[in-house]
């Protein structure tokens, strides 16, 4: 159990790397994956500070987790309340805002399959732990 979630931390934070490195590298093409709009230096500084700054952080917390034993059930309960958040999130956008776009359902999917996953496997680490 301990090896596939440090699998997992390592996948993800890996995959975090790389959308750091893009939204650092191409904000314009990064933010429209989702249909946003870049229109002024200022929109493009703002995606690469928040976007790049977030990802890194999560992705080394993440990457901290597979690499060291002992962080592995903290990472994974860090991911699946990431994932449990941007699921909440979007499902708030459904409501408020209507159903978007193609991609956003995709996302929605993958982070409410990811967030049930991350937190089923944070309680059976928790069940290995002693005591």
């Amino acid at each position: 159990m301990h090896t596939m979630a440090r699998c997992l931390l390592g996948l993800i934070g890996v995959l975090f790397c790389l959308l750091a490195t893009r939204s650092l590298l191409s904000p314009m093409e990064f933010a429209a994956q989702t249909g946003m709009l870049l229109p002024t230096a200022g929109a493009l500084a703002e995606v690469r500070a928040a976007y790049t700054g977030f990802f890194v952080v999560l992705a080394g917390l993440l990457l901290r987790g597979a690499l060291k034993p002992e962080a592995t059930r903290e990472g994974v309960g860090l991911l699946g309340l990431l994932l449990s958040i941007f699921t909440a999130a979007r499902l708030v956008g459904l409501v408020v805002d209507g159903v978007p776009e193609t991609a956003a359902l995709r996302f929605l999917a993958v982070e409410a399959i990811g967030a049930t996953s991350a937190v089923w496997l944070w309680f059976r680490l928790g069940r290995l732990e002693p005591g």
